[in-house]
C-alpha cells in the first residue's frame, strides 16, 4: 500500500468512526465472510490451523470456526475506526476488567508482570483500552508494510506509554524492573535463532523461549490473560486468569511446553475470534 492508499484508509476509517459500534460490527462481519470466500489462500492455512487445534471434531465443526474467526477479523479492521478517532471517554466505556486482583497482587512485589495473551482478534484493541488507566509496555511484532507499520505505530503511542519491538529483550527486562505490565503474545512465527521445536496444538514447531528468559532474569510473574468482543454487550472483555505457579524450572524446553500449553487452553476459549489465518506452523518437525 502506498502512501495515497494509506492516508486514504485514515481518511475512510475517520468517517466510519462516526457510526455507532453496532453499525461497525455490522459491516466488520460482513467484510470477514466476504474475505473468507476471496482469499482461498488464507482460508486454507486457517482450516490447517483449526485441524491441528481440533483432530477430532468434524469438518463442519471447524469451517464454522473459520467463518466466524474471518468475520471477526472484518470487525477487527472497523475497530482501528474506534481506538484511532473515538474520544478517550467514549473508550473508557469499552473495557469490562475481570479478576483484577491477579495483576494487582502481582504489582505489589514489585517486579512488573508478564500478561501472556494470544493474538484474538482484539489484541490491538484491549490494548489500547487497557492502557487507557494502566501504565502498560506491550511488544510488537510490526506490519511488514512499513507505511501502514507507521501509521499503527504513532497511533498506539497515544496510550500506550511504553513500545517495544519484540527482539528487545533488555528493553522488556528494563520495563518489568521498573514494575511494568508487559503485554506479551509469544503465540505466533517470531522466534530466535537456534529456537527449539515444542508442542503446539498436537504438532512440534518452532517456538520463542523468550517469555522464559524474561520471566528468569526479572523474576516476574507470568499472567496468562483472555480477551474478546461481546457483540451483545458492545463491549470488550479482559480476564486475567491465576499466574502461573513453579515457573521457571531449571528446563527451559519444559517450561516453555507449559507457555504453549497455557496458550492453547487461552485460544479454546474464544476459538471464533482467534487469528487462525496466521502461519504459524512454517517450521516443524515432520
Amino acid at each position: 500500500m502506498n502512501y495515497i492508499g494509506s492516508y486514504f484508509l485514515i481518511f475512510f476509517l475517520k468517517i466510519c468512526s462516526y457510526l455507532p459500534i453496532s453499525a461497525l460490527f455490522f459491516l466488520g462481519r460482513n467484510l470477514g465472510s466476504f474475505l473468507y470466500h476471496v482469499v482461498p489462500s488464507r482460508r486454507k492455512i486457517a482450516l490447517k490451523n483449526c485441524y491441528r487445534a481440533y483432530p477430532q471434531k468434524n469438518s463442519e465443526f471447524r469451517k464454522n470456526i473459520i467463518k466466524k474467526s474471518f468475520q471477526s477479523l472484518g470487525i477487527a479492521l472497523f475497530e482501528y475506526a474506534i481506538i484511532w478517532f473515538w474520544d478517550e471517554s467514549k473508550l473508557k466505556n469499552l473495557l469490562e476488567i475481570k479478576n483484577p486482583q491477579y495483576l494487582d497482587q502481582t504489582l505489589l512485589k514489585g517486579k512488573g508482570a508478564i500478561i501472556l495473551l494470544a493474538h484474538f482478534n482484539t489484541v490491538e484493541t484491549v490494548a489500547i483500552l487497557l492502557s487507557i488507566d494502566k501504565n502498560i509496555a506491550a511488544v510488537i511484532f510490526p506490519p511488514n508494510n512499513k507505511i501502514i507499520a507507521k501509521i499503527i505505530n504513532n497511533k498506539r503511542k497515544k496510550y500506550i506509554r511504553n513500545i517495544i519491538h519484540y527482539k528487545n529483550l533488555r528493553q522488556m527486562i528494563k520495563s518489568l524492573r521498573n514494575n511494568t505490565p508487559l503485554l506479551y503474545s509469544p503465540d505466533q512465527s517470531k522466534y530466535e535463532r537456534g529456537a527449539p521445536y515444542i508442542d503446539f496444538f498436537n504438532t512440534k514447531v518452532k517456538t520463542t523461549t523468550g517469555t522464559i528468559k524474561l520471566t528468569s532474569i526479572s523474576k516476574t510473574t507470568i499472567i496468562p490473560t483472555v480477551h474478546h468482543r461481546d457483540t451483545f454487550k458492545k463491549k470488550y472483555i479482559l480476564e486475567f486468569l491465576p499466574p502461573l505457579k513453579n515457573i521457571p524450572t531449571n528446563d527451559i524446553n519444559a517450561d516453555t511446553s507449559l507457555i504453549n500449553k497455557t496458550l492453547e487452553k487461552m485460544i479454546k476459549m474464544h476459538p471464533d475470534q482467534y487469528m487462525w489465518l496466521h502461519k504459524r506452523f512454517k517450521e516443524i518437525l515432520a
